[in-house]
C-alpha cells in the first residue's frame, strides 16, 4: 500500500470519529443543554427579583407553555417528550450548570428551531419571559436559599402581627427573654422605653393571664401567635398538676417563672421555651436569651 492510500485511509479514519464525536455532542447535548444563544445574550440581567410572587408567576408559565415536553418538574420525562425525535432537555441536570440568566430568557424569546422548541417573543410579553426564565432558575435549584430567606420573613411578620392582636401590646416597643433552668424557666417582656407604663400595663395584665391559663393547661395564646402548636406543649398539658406558673412584677413589665421538679416535665418546659427562642430570633421582639 503506498503512502498516499495510507493517508488517505487516516483521514477518512479522523473524519469518522470527527462525525461520531459531533453525533455524540448532538445527542448528550439535546435543547437548551447546547449553547444556543448568542454570547451577547450571557450579558443580559434579569430585571425581575426573584420573590415568590414573580417565581409563582413563572410556574404558571411555565406549566400553561413548556410542561407538556419538559415537564412541571423540568425532567422532560412526559409522553409528548418521548414522541419527540430530538428530546427535551432535562432542565434539573448537571449540564444546565452554569447556564445564564440571559441564555435561558434568549432561548425562550427565540426558541430553537432545530429541535422544535417554540419562539415566545410574540406569545408572552417580556416580563412573563423573565419571570419564566426565573422559574427555570427556580428547577435547576436556585434562588432556593432565597425563596426559604422570603418564607422566614414572612412568618415572622405574621408572628408579629398575630402577636401583637394576641397580647395587646406592641412587639416593637417590648422585648421578650425566655430563659431556660434547671427546674424550669422564665418568660420575661418588658418596655423598651421606661416611661412607656401603657405598655408595661398590657404587659403585666397579659402575662398574668397567661400564667392562670398556663396553670390550666390552656395555651391557646401561643398557639394563635405562632399559627401552630409549640413543641412541648402536649406534655406540659398532660402534666399540668406538676407545673407552677408564678406571675411577678418586674419593674419595667412583668415574667412567668415556670418551677417545676418533673424531669419529663422540665423537658417539655425547655422544648416550649426553645421554640419560643428559635420563633422570635429573627423577629423586632427584642433580645432573645438562652441560659442556663
Amino acid at each position: 500500500m503506498t503512502k498516499k492510500n495510507h493517508l488517505r485511509i487516516a483521514l477518512l479514519v479522523v473524519s469518522l470519529l470527527l462525525g461520531l464525536r459531533a453525533l455524540h455532542s448532538v445527542s448528550a447535548h439535546d435543547g437548551h443543554k447546547q449553547r444556543n444563544a448568542p454570547a451577547s445574550a450571557k450579558k443580559l440581567k434579569n430585571p425581575v427579583k426573584a420573590e415568590e410572587e414573580t417565581i409563582a408567576a413563572g410556574r404558571a408559565l411555565f406549566n400553561k407553555n413548556c410542561a407538556s415536553c419538559h415537564g412541571e418538574d423540568g425532567k422532560s420525562k412526559t409522553d409528548v417528550a418521548a414522541a419527540l425525535k430530538k428530546k427535551p432537555t432535562d432542565l434539573t441536570a448537571k449540564a444546565m450548570s452554569g447556564i445564564t440568566d440571559g441564555e435561558i430568557y434568549w432561548v425562550v424569546t427565540n426558541g430553537i428551531k432545530k429541535s422544535g422548541m417554540p419562539a415566545y417573543k410574540l406569545k408572552a410579553k417580556e416580563q412573563e419571559r423573565w419571570q419564566m426564565t426565573l422559574y427555570v432558575k427556580h428547577l435547576m435549584g436556585e434562588h432556593t436559599d432565597d425563596m426559604q430567606a422570603q418564607d422566614h420573613s414572612a412568618h415572622h411578620a405574621g408572628v408579629n402581627q398575630r402577636g401583637d392582636k394576641v397580647m395587646g401590646f406592641s412587639h416593637e416597643k417590648t422585648g421578650h427573654h425566655f430563659r431556660l433552668k434547671p427546674d424550669g424557666g422564665w418568660i420575661e417582656v418588658e418596655v423598651k422605653d421606661p416611661k412607656d407604663t401603657a405598655s408595661r400595663d398590657q404587659i403585666r395584665t397579659h402575662l398574668k393571664h397567661i400564667a392562670q391559663k398556663f396553670s390550666a393547661g390552656d395555651f391557646t395564646a401561643p398557639m394563635l401567635i405562632h399559627d401552630k402548636t409549640p413543641a412541648g406543649v402536649p406534655t406540659m398539658k398532660q402534666l399540668k398538676t406538676d407545673i407552677q406558673y408564678q406571675f411577678e412584677e418586674m419593674q419595667r413589665g412583668a415574667r412567668v417563672r415556670i418551677v417545676t421538679s418533673n424531669a419529663k416535665a422540665i423537658a417539655a418546659i425547655h422544648e416550649f421555651l426553645r421554640f419560643q427562642i428559635s420563633d422570635h430570633r429573627t423577629s423586632d421582639s427584642g433580645e432573645v436569651e438562652k441560659t442556663n
